[in-house]
C-alpha cells in the first residue's frame, strides 16, 4: 500500500464536511440569490458547453435525466438559464446561461475567492505553495484515472 494511504483516506472522509463551508448557499450572495451547490455547477457546466442539452447535464452530475430536469427548471425560473430550440432540429432544446446567470457566477466566483484567501491567510507561504502543488497533482492523477 502507498506511503500516507491512511491519512489521504481520513482526509477525504471529513473533506466533504469541511468543503461544506464553501457551498454557495452558505454565503451571502447564494443565499441572496438562493443558489445551491449543484445550480452552481450545473450554471458552470452550462457556461463552459457549446450546445448543452439537459441530458449532458445529467450525465455530468451523474443524476437521472428527470433530476436534472428539475435542476435546469429551477435555473429557468430564477433567470439563470435559458432554453433554446435547435434550429436544425425543433425536437431538441439546448441551454444558455443568461446574462444575470453569468453576473452570479462572477459574483460567486469573488465571494469564494475572499474565502478561499482568508484561508490562506492562516497558512505560511511555503505550505500553501505545497498545497497547491498537492492539489494539481491530486487533479492530474484524478484525470488520469478516466
Amino acid at each position: 500500500m502507498a506511503p500516507y494511504i491512511n491519512e489521504l483516506m481520513e482526509i477525504f472522509q471529513t473533506l466533504p464536511q469541511d468543503m461544506k463551508k464553501f457551498a454557495p448557499d452558505r454565503t451571502t450572495i447564494g443565499n441572496k440569490f438562493g443558489i445551491t451547490n449543484v445550480q452552481l455547477m450545473t450554471l458552470h457546466f452550462v457556461k463552459h458547453s457549446d450546445n448543452c442539452k439537459t441530458s449532458d447535464i445529467a450525465d455530468f452530475l451523474s443524476v437521472s435525466p428527470p433530476d436534472a430536469t428539475r435542476i435546469v427548471e429551477t435555473l429557468v425560473k430564477k433567470g439563470f438559464v435559458e432554453r433554446i430550440n435547435d434550429e436544425k432540429d425543433r425536437r431538441i432544446i439546448r441551454l444558455r446561461v443568461t446574462r444575470n446567470g453569468k453576473k452570479v457566477i462572477e459574483i460567486l466566483k469573488q465571494e469564494l475567492a475572499l474565502s478561499f484567501s482568508k484561508i490562506l491567510e492562516k497558512i505560511n507561504e511555503q505550505d500553501a505553495k505545497a498545497l497547491l502543488r498537492g492539489m494539481k497533482a491530486l487533479s492530474n492523477a484524478l484525470k488520469e484515472l478516466d
